[in-house]
């Protein structure tokens, strides 16, 4: 028999959606590749010869992610003032660039979200009772924590104007030229990604590139252009991959574009819960992009240098001294993924070594051989005479062992290449740093969309052909398939369960999700693509996270009801009776059956309770994300449970044949 119309339409259809399926997993998978095989100009090639003298390099320090709160850990004021304190006394930054979280913005029972003007002044106190400003160029810059309920950025709660840094003169992006000792410029590009109306917590986690912001940046690479800036330093709170899809690919161009780039540098996903604690990575677009843990849980900060033209790093927890830091040859971290053009010759190893105590002892050793005491240059400067042509191939640890006079010691390892050789960086880094994150939410919430609609109309279809040809059909063998074919068969073949379980999920991709106070006293429509509010749009692809999240849920209420239905239909056609008679074997067995229903259950409760707290009570009348699925997950499963023996007889000659 020919196929029907509607069979081309619901197979062509579900072909397509798996080619895209497909095609999007091979984008995805290609983006995590960093191999690229373009040759680019090492930036020290002006450098001939690295020697063992004091000169031409310089170093800052990072922090992120403070969370500073009035709330919880007070641990975290008092340490950032240890730090502010006999840290940069130690290590004497040039420069700190603070990226964003400064503040933490959570109530005490961490239900509502929104700006509390004691944790700035925190902030604030602690920067000023140190004198930060008198030891060091500290600049900061917002993160979403730092614009969490503030309408716009001119509005009297956005306290970051007035007690940061940087907000007063700077209350977005802006751009520092710092100079070292020979003269050369280090330029600083601060990159505010915030979103233009500071949304309550949970919808505020993506970054956004305006138009604005777009111009100022390039406005301040040309600036550095103009005053001859030799290493252009790039920071902000959120990574690129954070940031709305293409501002994401508009601003990696722009990095990646100005060849004096070194790096950007960033912070906002906390080790993602320890699941990446190393979160560097090479962009494809030709860029090294490092994001830091957070100062909150984990008192993480890093130390970087440039020391004759070359760029390296070290990530170090507050508190742990001495503070060893190889500075040439730079690590092999940081060797990317190209041919290079010129290899600087060296002819001493370079370190810094921290301490807020005198340091007596510094020695190394070069993979197993012998361990040789470090020469003392400067301060926190020592070098050690080394022959470079001895490890031209291969990688090659270094191993240094620091000990100050209150006998603190360490010892750490550096990993260094001179041909290229390089370090696999971590998947869990590259999978949240190289692609665009917003793209991937999207793809993942319309592809559960699609795996919610598009098998329920495709055995809809079959339905009404079964209607026709049941002959041919029943004639298949009983086994795990039929019966899987037959549970969704007799549920799409009720209207009543089949109109809800679809039309659901395409609501989800056009209709509005929630209407709720998204900032105080401005109500905001949410969609699956973004929020309207105060005469607005802000595009927030983190909703989609909802959305997948909640597409996952529906899918597992189409099984379950499947499921719950066609053993009611069983039973009734089999004229089997439950006995009211209590048994523990009926009772384990009834807690079986609906363990996961229970569970999705209770999530979708609390999950409803939390928007109910963090954004009002009219998210819990006017929610479909929320409240009203619920609705509909527990009608559904009352309807099952009341639903007459008429009605399924009806359907006992049809499907009979098929138990």
């Amino acid at each position: 028999m020919r196929p029907s119309k509607v069979a081309v339409i619901c197979y062509s259809f579900t072909l397509i959606t798996i080619g895209i399926f497909i095609s999007k997993f091979l984008f995805f998978m290609n983006t995590l590749d960093d191999d690229v095989s373009y040759v680019i100009k090492n930036t020290s090639d002006r450098y001939k010869v690295i020697g063992g003298d004091y000169s031409n390099i310089q170093w800052i320090v990072q922090i992120s992610d403070l969370h500073l709160s009035t709330f919880r850990d007070p641990d975290r004021i008092s340490e950032l003032a240890t730090f502010c304190g006999t840290a940069l006394d130690a290590i004497k930054p040039r420069v700190v660039l603070a990226t964003g979280d400064l503040t933490d913005g959570r109530s005490p029972n961490n239900r509502e979200f929104t700006e509390y003007e004691e944790e700035w002044r925190a902030y604030r106190d602690v920067l000023k009772n140190n004198s930060v400003t008198n030891k060091t160029v500290w600049l900061d810059i917002r993160g979403n924590h730092d614009n969490i309920n503030v309408l716009s950025i001119n509005s009297a709660n956005n306290y970051f104007r007035e007690y940061s840094v940087q907000g007063r003169e700077h209350p977005r992006s802006y751009f520092y030229i710092s100079q070292m000792d020979n003269g050369e410029k280090i330029g600083f590009i601060a990159v505010d990604l915030c979103l233009t109306v500071g949304l309550k917590l949970q919808y505020n986690f993506a970054g956004k590139l305006t138009d604005e912001e777009e111009q100022s940046i390039r406005k301040f690479v040309q600036q550095a252009r103009d005053y001859d800036v030799k290493y252009l330093f790039w920071f902000g709170h959120y990574p690129t991959s954070t940031v709305q899809y293409p501002g994401s690919k508009v601003l990696r161009e722009i990095i990646a574009n100005e060849k004096t780039s070194v790096a950007f540098f960033s912070g906002h996903f906390h080790q993602v819960g320890g699941l990446a604690p190393k979160m560097y990575s090479y962009q494809k677009e030709g860029f090294f992009e490092l994001e830091l843990a957070d100062w909150k849980s984990n008192r993480i900060i890093r130390v970087m240098a440039i020391d004759h033209g070359q760029f390296s790093f070290v990530d170090e927890k507050h508190g742990e001294w001495p503070i060893i830091f190889v500075t040439n040859p730079k690590t092999a971290i940081l060797v990317p993924p190209v041919k290079y053009s010129f290899i600087p010759f060296s002819s001493h190893i370079r370190l810094l070594v921290f301490s807020p105590f005198p340091v007596t002892k510094v020695k190394l050793k070069i993979d197993n051989g012998d361990w040789r005491e470090c020469i003392h240059v400067n301060e926190s400067f020592y070098v050690i005479p080394w022959n470079q042509n001895e490890y031209q191939n291969g990688l090659h640890t270094i191993t240094v062992e620091a000990e100050d006079e209150k006998e603190n010691k360490r010892q750490i390892t550096h990993n260094f290449s001179l041909d290229g050789s390089r370090l696999d960086r971590k998947f869990s880094a590259r999978f949240f740093l190289m692609p665009n994150l917003g793209v991937f939410c999207q793809f993942l919430f319309t592809s559960s969309v699609l795996l919610c609609v598009v098998p329920l109309l495709i055995f809809r279809y079959l339905v009404s052909i079964y209607k026709v040809e049941a002959e041919e059909i029943t004639t298949i063998k009983c086994g795990c398939l039929m019966r899987l074919f037959r549970k969704f068969c007799i549920l799409c073949d009720m209207n009543r369960f089949f109109y809800p379980l679809v039309l659901y999920p395409i609501y989800l991709l056009f209709g509005p999700w929630l209407i709720a106070y998204m900032v105080d006293d401005k109500i905001g429509v949410l969609f699956s693509w973004g929020i309207i509010i105060d005469g607005g749009y802000e595009p927030s692809w983190n909703l989609t996270s909802f959305g997948w999240k909640q597409g996952v849920m529906h899918l597992f209420l189409i099984f379950h009801s499947a499921n719950e239905v066609d053993k009611k239909f069983s039973r009734v056609i089999n004229k089997q009776n439950y006995s009211s008679d209590f048994s523990i074997i009926r009772c384990l067995s009834l807690v079986w059956d609906n363990f996961f229903y229970t569970f999705f259950i209770s999530f979708q409760i609390l999950q409803t309770l939390f928007f109910w707290y963090s954004i009002g009570f009219l998210s819990l009348v006017i929610g479909p994300l929320t409240s009203w699925w619920l609705i509909l997950a527990l009608w559904i499963k009352s309807e099952i449970i009341y639903l007459s023996e008429d009605k399924i007889l009806r359907l006992g000659q049809k499907w009979r044949p098929a138990l």
